[in-house]
């Protein structure tokens, strides 16, 4: 009973953009299969979220702040010196940069097909883990005017979260524990991406989606089997 409230919550009228409200509420769950009986479908979507609170933990010091951030499911292959090449490059590895394998668009944000994906360079980790202040001590930062803006646009409950001085991963972590959290991971961690990041959610090329074979020119690969991630792990060395 408590799980189909939820459910009739999650699918009505939350307050939210209009357009980020149309989306949600046909599209949830539909990415995975989901059953409306199926409690651990919900909690399993506010994981990504826990664990950017420990990665803004892991982050406090800057020395743990790795040259590429990889988030995929554990059924996923990844080329790492083809992907190497897509996010190091010189046009990528000053400024912030984050690139999916499976990007779409839809609800006024990009997202990924979060199995194929999502990596982030250094500076936008860098970026994302710095404390955000939507008062005098803004200054002239750019990003925080952004982060700022965004938050007063407040498209999905977001500014009841935040506090000054949280960080985008803070945000997000924070946001993934409220109690009607209706939205899949992979659209969390896109929204984020999308409003506050500073930048955009980058297409890695070859687009790798589920209609598109797992080849030696692949950087990324789901669903793969055990045997698939030798046969990866072969071909691609």
């Amino acid at each position: 009973e408590a799980l189909q409230s939820f459910v009739q919550t999650c699918k009505g009228p939350m307050g939210w953009d209009e357009n980020v409200e149309r989306f949600r509420a046909q599209h949830l769950g539909e990415a995975s299969g989901f059953k409306t009986h199926n409690a651990g479908w919900f909690c399993a979507q506010r994981r990504p979220g826990h664990a950017l609170g420990w990665l803004q933990a892991m982050y406090q010091n800057e020395t743990m702040i790795p040259d590429i951030l990889l988030l995929v499911d554990d059924d996923t292959s990844v080329d790492m010196e083809k992907m190497k090449g897509e996010m190091l490059q010189a046009n990528n590895n000053a400024g912030p940069f984050v690139g999916a394998s499976c990007r779409f668009t839809q609800g006024g944000f990009s997202f990924a097909f979060g199995g194929y994906g999502t990596f982030f360079n250094r500076a936008s980790i860098q970026r994302m883990t710095q404390p955000i202040f939507c008062d005098e001590r803004q200054g002239e930062n750019e990003f925080m005017k952004s982060a700022c803006a965004n938050l007063q646009k407040n498209q999905i409950g977001e500014l009841d979260v935040f506090q000054q001085g949280d960080s985008v991963f803070e945000l997000f972590y924070k946001y993934s524990a409220i109690q009607h959290f209706c939205l899949h991971s992979d659209w969390a961690i896109g929204y984020m991406i999308t409003f506050y990041s500073g930048g955009i959610l980058n297409q890695i090329e070859p687009r790798q989606c589920r209609t598109t074979p797992c080849t030696h020119g692949s950087v990324t690969c789901h669903n793969q089997t055990p045997k698939d991630m030798s046969d990866f792990t072969l071909a691609h060395s």
